[in-house]
């Protein structure tokens, strides 16, 4: 025969099981919105770091072009002379 009554130990089991089930899931939440976040700020950093690298790619463009009509002049001189 099965004893179909609960004992005081049986309920404080489940009662701890439920408990840190409760809170294990708790934890792990607020941690999913830290780390959401915490993606969400490293995003926008990447975003920000993409937009200063083409700007200076384009300024190494500026200087590049500037170089090749200085050696360009350079040469006409030394040329000329």
């Amino acid at each position: 025969m099965v004893n179909r009554q609960i004992s005081l130990g049986t309920v404080i089991t489940i009662l701890t099981i439920l408990s840190t089930f409760i809170f294990t899931l708790g934890a792990t939440s607020n941690r999913m919105e830290s780390v959401e976040i915490d993606i969400e700020k490293n995003s926008q950093k990447i975003l920000n770091n993409q937009d200063k690298q083409q700007k200076i790619e384009v300024d190494i463009g500026k200087l590049e072009t500037k170089l090749d009509e200085g050696f360009k002049r350079l040469e006409t001189l030394i040329i000329e002379n």
